[in-house]
């Protein structure tokens, strides 16, 4: 009568997820000189800047990054890593720009300021 209920319960039984996939080095020295993370670090390094023509980022700087992320051990693989590495530098690349634009402006404010007290001598001075 209630066969049923018992194939609904085997449909119910979540299938057993795969476990993650370990990472491919066994070092942060094998994972060097993989041909994956060469391949990156030559792509991050030879990217140049539009406004200065000079490469934005160092080969240092770069492999400076992989071992602490690599080192950090939060990743499942190492294809996991290097995607994560990737958004990073991409995120530093646009906070270069906001930083030399909000310098931009806090320079021009300050010459404001300085214009607006020269003209009105004594209307900023304290009571």
């Amino acid at each position: 009568m209630f066969e049923w209920l018992g194939i609904y319960k085997e449909e119910m039984v979540k299938p057993e997820e795969k476990p993650e996939e370990k990472k491919e080095t066994a070092n942060f020295k094998e994972f060097m000189q993989s041909a994956e993370a060469q391949s990156f670090i030559k792509e991050w390094t030879t990217k140049i800047d539009k406004e200065t023509g000079k490469p934005m980022y160092t080969k240092a700087g770069v492999t400076e990054l992989l071992r602490v992320l690599y080192e950090s051990k939060s990743f499942s693989t190492n294809a996991k890593m290097l995607k994560a590495a990737g958004e990073i530098l991409t995120l530093l690349r646009g906070g270069d720009k906001l930083k030399s634009f909000l310098a931009g402006w806090k320079a021009r404010s300050e010459g404001i300021m300085k214009t607006i007290k020269s003209l009105g001598g004594g209307l900023f001075k304290a009571a």
